[in-house]
This record gives C-alpha cells, sequence and structure tokens, in this order.
C-alpha cells in the first residue's frame, strides 16, 4: 500500500510541475503577448520554435536508409491463361516451366475428369467433351480453372500458401470476372499477394526491350548515332494486336499503360479459322464434325499467311495429284487412324 501510494503521489507531483510549466496566456492576449508568453516558457528544440522567420523550404537530399529485402518467401507464381492454353512459371525464368491446354475434359458415358495436358492420354479427341473456363479471354467457368491452376502449382513447384502470383488477364475483361477471379486465388487457393496486369502490357514491355536493343545495334553500326532520324513514333507507343483462340483485340499501350477505352475486339480467332476448315473438308471430302482436334492440327502445320491471296488460289486452282502437276502451294495429311498413326501429318 505505501508503495503504491508513493506512485501516486510522484505521479501527481509530476503532473503539478507539468502543469506549471505550461505558458499562461490569457484569454484576450494579443499576438505580442502570446508570443512573450511562449518565448517565457520552457525551452523546446530549435526546429519548433517560434520564430518571426520564415521556414527554410529547401529541398535536402534524402537520407540512406536501410532497405531489409525478405529473403524468405520463394519466387512468385505466373500465369498466363489463355482461352487455348496456359503457360505457367517462376518470377525471374526466361521461359515458362509448364505449357498445357487450358480445359478439361471428360471421356463420354464416363465420370472420370482430365485436366489440361492429362488429354494427351486418350488418343481420340473426339471422345472428349472438353469444357474452356475462358471465353474471349474472359473468366466463364471458375470450377475448371480451379483444376487448371491447381494442376499447375503442382507441375511448377510452387506452394500458393507460402507466396505469391502474378496472373494476366484481357483488357476488355469486366468486374465481375476480375472479382471472381481474385476469389480464387485468395479463399480457394490462399495466396500471400497477387499481381494483376493486362497481357497487352506485358506485350508491350518485351516490344520496347526489343525496339531499344534494335536501336543500340543500329547505333553502334552508325557510330553511335541513330539510324532513324525521324522515328514515327517513340518506343513508349506500342500498339498491341492479340490474335487468340476466341477473339482478337488490339489495344494501344502507352508509357507502360493500356488505353482500355480504346481497346478494340473482333470476335475472329482461331477458332473460327478451325471451324471453317472442319466445315470445307466435311462438304468437299468427308465427315470431319467431330474431329476438331484434328483439324486444328491441320491448320497449324499447313496454315500460312499469304501475301498475294488472290495468286495463291490462282497457282492452286486445278493442282491436284490426280489431275495435274502439283503447285508451290499443294500439300497433303495424312489423317490418323488411332492405331497405326495416333496424330496427322503433313
Amino acid at each position: 500500500r505505501r508503495c503504491a501510494h508513493s506512485r501516486l503521489s510522484s505521479c501527481a507531483l509530476e503532473t503539478r510541475v507539468a502543469k506549471r510549466a505550461e505558458p499562461r496566456i490569457p484569454r484576450r492576449a494579443s499576438l505580442a503577448s502570446v508570443r512573450a508568453a511562449l518565448a517565457d516558457s520552457t525551452p523546446c528544440h530549435p526546429r519548433f520554435r517560434h520564430t518571426d522567420r520564415r521556414p527554410d523550404l529547401t529541398p535536402r537530399p534524402p537520407r540512406a536508409r536501410a532497405v531489409a529485402v525478405d529473403m524468405s518467401h520463394p519466387p512468385a507464381a505466373v500465369l498466363d491463361g489463355g482461352s487455348y492454353e496456359i503457360r505457367a512459371g517462376l518470377a525471374g525464368d526466361d521461359n515458362p516451366r509448364y505449357v498445357a491446354p487450358n480445359c478439361t475434359a471428360r471421356p463420354k458415358q464416363q465420370l472420370r475428369v482430365l485436366v489440361a495436358d492429362e488429354i494427351y492420354s486418350i488418343k481420340n479427341h473426339a471422345q472428349l467433351e472438353i469444357s474452356r473456363p475462358l471465353e474471349r479471354g474472359i473468366l466463364t467457368h471458375v470450377g475448371a480453372q480451379r483444376d487448371v491452376f491447381a494442376r499447375c502449382f503442382g507441375k511448377i513447384g510452387t506452394e500458393p500458401r507460402d507466396s505469391r502470383c502474378f496472373v494476366t488477364e484481357a483488357v476488355v475483361a469486366p468486374p465481375s470476372a476480375r472479382k471472381a477471379m481474385d476469389e480464387l486465388l485468395f479463399e480457394d487457393f490462399g495466396f500471400l499477394g497477387r499481381v494483376r496486369a493486362p497481357a497487352p502490357v506485358c506485350a508491350a514491355v518485351a516490344a520496347q526491350e526489343v525496339l531499344r536493343d534494335r536501336a543500340r545495334h543500329a547505333a553502334s553500326i552508325h557510330g553511335g548515332k541513330d539510324a532513324i532520324k525521324n522515328p514515327p513514333l517513340p518506343p513508349e507507343i506500342v500498339l498491341v494486336v492479340d490474335a487468340g483462340h476466341s477473339a482478337t483485340t488490339a489495344t494501344p499501350v502507352v508509357e507502360g499503360g493500356a488505353y482500355e477505352f480504346a481497346a478494340r475486339r473482333s470476335d475472329v480467332g482461331g477458332q473460327l479459322v478451325t471451324g471453317h476448315i472442319r466445315d470445307l473438308v466435311t462438304y468437299r471430302q468427308m465427315d470431319v464434325t467431330s474431329e476438331t482436334a484434328t483439324m486444328d492440327r491441320v491448320k497449324r502445320e499447313l496454315g500460312y499467311v499469304s501475301l498475294d491471296f488472290d495468286g495463291d488460289l490462282r497457282s492452286c486452282d486445278g493442282t491436284t495429284k490426280e489431275y495435274g502437276a502439283p503447285g508451290a502451294v499443294y500439300a497433303e495429311f495424312v489423317l490418323p487412324d488411332y492405331h497405326a498413326i495416333e496424330k496427322g501429318y503433313a
């Protein structure tokens, strides 16, 4: 009790001393009396003392600070998902560690579900019912995307609850799709953090590096001078055209930022070209309505960009193996029988 009483008395004494040290300023006081009372009070730090001089607002050089870098966390997982395939890796890698179809499939009249590259275990893809989580670059099937992400994390060897994630998205993605992606990453996988960036911005950054490397190479050849006197646009302005599986988008990127209001999307992509080839072969030769995967392989192995479309059509007119000499653009594709030939070839 005596110790407690002595502590209380010492605290009260300190409070009284502190109150006496405060300057006594009357209620109706002039500015001069206020300054005098402040000057007579307990001296404070010179930086905070009231003076008539103007404060020194000259900028001072920043002090060097020691930045603590936390190296305990593993490198972040990088996910670049498209409507056709997904690429996964770790931050700092030059190339993705895992590339697989971004889809889930179920064989007909079976209950098992194949995820990503597991569909390659089935020879005839015509027996699969494929479900794609992204449509025109926008997340529409969260359950299928969850299964694909889980397989990606297992292949690249990362633990979601101990790392962070970098994921790409479409420029024209609605807020509901972004919210669904955040719920998938945080609630289902438990990532510590995530960075979300439009895919055209990532492509523009890579293009800027390529342009700078070309400019340095050209300058080194011309003795340190610019090879082009008046370049049309600086490398900070890039137009990214993304021809995907189900859509084609054109996005201007200026100084690392995508102009969403200027982005344009066309529902013409590789899926439409594959369907057109399938319809042509079905109408002219044989029924390949269920052979979408085979027609996609035909498109990827034999398709090319024609610089003279009308001339190539004239050269192909009447040039077949049976009725004439094959032309320069004539090619044959052997269809698979799923016994001796698992995949077709040109």
